[in-house]
């Protein structure tokens, strides 16, 4: 429904092996024809999953799109003409909604220091710094 998030179940199970992960995202088609959206993008499924994959989706459709009204000429209250409600979908058994792609998770050792700007060059800045171009 309009402004809903749904898990939807994909009937799908793997079992991945480790340093690997899967990551959902949506199919680009479905997301430029249709208001739903994959809501955490992409997705990780950890190479310890064993369980079904499961999407989450949001449609962000609003529930009502559009209010039409006049005015009462004696009370002048508005008076409600119309309402459009956003659209409703649904998937459908064998439907392409999202995709998942296979990736390597590289290993990394992490280490506790007083002052990361010490560490490398800073190309200063933060969002938006780098430009346009």
């Amino acid at each position: 429904a309009p402004g809903e998030t749904k898990l939807i179940p994909t009937g799908i199970k793997v079992a991945l092996p480790p340093g690997y992960e899967l990551q959902v995202r949506p199919k680009s088609s479905w997301a430029l024809k249709t208001k739903l959206r994959v809501a955490n993008t992409p997705g990780t499924i950890d190479a310890g999953y064993r369980d079904e994959i499961k999407v989450i989706i949001e449609n962000v459709e609003p529930p009502i799109k559009e209010i039409k009204y006049d005015f009462d000429e004696t009370t002048h209250y508005p008076i409600i003409t119309s309402i459009v409600h956003g659209q409703s979908y649904s998937i459908n058994k064998g439907e392409k909604f999202a995709q998942l792609v296979l990736m390597e998770v590289p290993k990394a050792t992490f280490y506790l220091v007083e002052n990361v700007g010490e560490i490398g060059e800073n190309r200063g800045g933060g969002f938006g710094s780098s430009g346009l171009k």
